[in-house]
Order: structure tokens, then sequence, then C-alpha cells
């Protein structure tokens, strides 16, 4: 029974990490009925083993820290009923992270994260080739219709995809323990995921998972079948792409991401606070006029909206949390981040250690233009890059 109820737990905790990527924004109730579930079997099993011990690390400790200081800052914030009521969102994130963490490390399931980045993801491949009829919006009504997937917003989409792309990097790295066909997909996981991005039309998506490949390119010099691999499914799927897929509608994608960029070089050297690159160096110039009064423990968690005249969010983690919860719970926050590299620095597997370190530097870059502090899809793949860097299971020679 118990090996039986470790298998469910192990099915339920990959479709959880599906679901958040999949059911983000329609039936996104069906992602709290799984979370209920998993969480179920993991009290049942604990019960059968009247197990008492729980463990933490470091990433969970920085992260209760900085939700206590976020309930705290809805004492003193502009907004308790906004503050309170993201904080208690956090808090039920951290209550998440602390029973996915244990159950991972008791019942080794670390291949659960990835494997659900990778069925979210190839449901939204399938969506987006329209391989399946949809009740929803699959593409934006406006701005050259850039493709919103499941998760309803094209940056976010592009973000999925880029965590989709490390787990394929992870699963290559992992060759001599997965199998042949599982080996192979991860190369059309890249290049399909690559698509989306481009469908997705965002400037952070484009530059930074043009990054991701570079650096992986640039990791795997001593590994050339590898590069070789990744260049030929690359450049067999431009040529899928050129005879297959309308030539004017690919080119409609290109000239309105070309437009984007070219609006964001023009935003970038001049004084506009319109558009989207205008309107987000407004919102720094802001929350840097607003960190001066209270710099701190700022002005309440989620605050930032409500104390500038667009009525929006920061659009910049750095900005958000300054603003909302001062100097003193972002530094808390992005302990974190320096936690990871630091567990990340202590592998023996070179590849995996730099490969790592250099994607958290890519995620605080991308701080820059988005606000990630409480978004799931981030959060855990932070989580299981310490889980993974941490177990001994991951450097095991099963077959998958």
């Amino acid at each position: 029974m118990e090996k039986g109820l470790i298998r469910l737990l192990a099915v339920l905790l990959t479709i959880y990490f599906a679901a958040i990527i999949v059911f983000k924004i329609y039936n996104y109730n069906i992602t709290y009925i799984i979370n209920a579930l998993f969480i179920g079997v993991y009290i049942l099993l604990m019960l059968i083993k009247k197990e008492t011990k729980y463990k933490i690390n470091g990433f969970i400790v920085f992260y209760a820290l900085f939700v206590v200081l976020s309930l705290g800052s809805s004492l003193w914030g502009v907004d308790f009923s906004q503050s309170s009521f993201r904080s208690m969102q956090l808090f039920l994130l951290l209550l998440n992270m602390f029973v996915i963490y244990n159950c991972v490390k008791e019942f080794h399931l670390e291949y659960t994260f990835l494997n659900g980045i990778l069925l979210g993801s190839f449901v939204n491949f399938v969506i987006m080739l329209q391989l399946v009829p949809v009740s929803f919006d699959i593409v934006t009504l406006a701005g050259g219709g850039r493709a919103l997937g499941t998760v309803g917003n094209p940056n976010m989409l592009a973000i999925v995809m880029m965590i989709s792309i490390l787990v394929s990097f992870i699963y290559i790295n992992m060759k001599d323990r997965i199998s042949k066909l599982f080996f192979y997909y991860q190369y059309i996981n890249i290049l399909l995921s690559l698509y989306l991005i481009f469908l997705s039309m965002s400037k952070k998506g484009i530059i930074f998972g043009s990054l991701l490949i570079l650096i992986y390119l640039f990791l795997s010099i001593k590994r050339p079948e590898n590069i070789i691999r990744l260049i030929v499914i690359i450049c067999l799927g431009i040529i899928v792409a050129v005879y297959f897929v309308d030539y004017d509608h690919l080119m409609n994608y290109y000239h309105h991401i070309e437009g984007r960029f070219s609006s964001f070089s023009t935003q970038l050297s001049s004084d506009a606070t319109d558009g989207s690159t205008g309107e987000r160096i407004f919102l720094v110039n802001t929350g840097l006029s607003l960190l001066a009064d209270r710099p701190l423990f700022g002005y309440g968690i989620a605050s930032f909206s409500l104390l500038n005249d667009r009525n929006i969010y920061a659009h910049n983690n750095y900005i958000e949390l300054l603003v909302g919860v001062g100097l003193v719970g972002t530094v808390i926050y992005y302990c974190i981040y320096i936690f990871i590299i630091k567990t990340a620095y202590a592998l023996k597997d070179n590849y995996l250690k730099l490969f790592f370190i250099l994607f958290i530097f890519i995620l605080l870059a991308m701080d820059m233009a988005l606000v990630s502090y409480g978004m799931k899809v981030i959060i855990y793949t932070l989580l299981f890059i310490v889980i993974l860097t941490e177990s001994s299971h991951f450097k095991s020679k099963k077959k998958l």
C-alpha cells in the first residue's frame, strides 16, 4: 500500500506542476483540487510511516522571514486589506513549498517538477499548434496577435518556455540516465519552446531565451555532439517552418517583434513615459521617489499600485519590493538567491554548477521587468534547483 501511495503522490505532484501552467488562468480550481489531493496523500503516508521529522533548508527559512515581514507590513502599510490579502497568499505558498520540499526529500521525487514542466509545456505546444480546439483565446486580439497559451499572458508564456528549456538542458546532461527517446524529445521541446517564445513576441523572453541557448552552447564546448544535435534540430525546425508554416504569418510576427525592439530602443533613449518601456522607466522613477520617504520597511506589501498615478504594479520586482517592504524586506528576499548560488556552487558537476548559477543571474536580470516574488512557477523553479543540488538521487543511474 505504501509503495502505491508513493507512486500516486509522484503522479499528483507531476500533474500539479503541470496544472500551474495549464490551469493558471482558466479552470484554476482544478489546480487547487490537485494541490489538496497531493497534500492529503502526503499526510496519509506520514501517518502510515508514523514520521514526525520534517526538513527545511535556507531557501524556505529566508522565504519564511520574507513572508513574516510581509505580514507585518500590512500593519504599518497604507492599505491593510490589500497588504494582508497578498501576505496570506504568500503564506499559503510558503506552506505549500514546505509540504512539497518534504514530499520530495522523503520519497525521492526530484523528477516530478521537471516532468510537470515538460507536461505543461507539451499541452501548450498542442494548443498553440492548433492540434486541438480550445474554448479560450490563445492569442491577443491586438498587438500583432501575441501568443497567450494557457497562462493568458505572452510574457508569462515566454517565462514558462524558458524554464522548459532549462529542464531539457538538465535532462540532456543526464543522457546516460534516461531513455534515448526521452533524451531526443528534449531537443524537440527546446525547439518548440523557442517557437512559442517567438510567437509571444516577449522582449525579455527573446533576449534571455537566446542568452540561455548561448550559455548552453558555451558550457557544451567539451561536448560537441550536444552542440551539433541542437544546431541540427534548430535547422530542421527552421526548414519545417519555412515549408509548412504560412510565410506571411511568420513575417508578420517578425515585423511586430522588430517593431517592439525598435520601440524599446527609442523609449530607452528618451524621456517618454508612454509605451511599454517608457511606462516602466516612469514606474522605476516613481518607486525610487517613494522609497526616499520610507526606506527601511516600505508602505506595505503590494502597495505600489495604490501609490502611483496609473494604479498599476511596478513591473519590476526590485521596485515592487523596495516600495512594499523596504530595504530590509528586499535584502531578506534576495538572500534566497545568495543561498541558491552558494548551494549550486557546491555541486561537483561543473556543467550543472555553472548552468544553475548563470540561470539564477538571468532570473535576477529578468526581475528588472517582472514581479516574481509570488510567481509560483519561478518560486518552484528556484526551490527545485536547490533540491536537485542537494539530492544524491539526482545523480543516480536510474532510467526514466
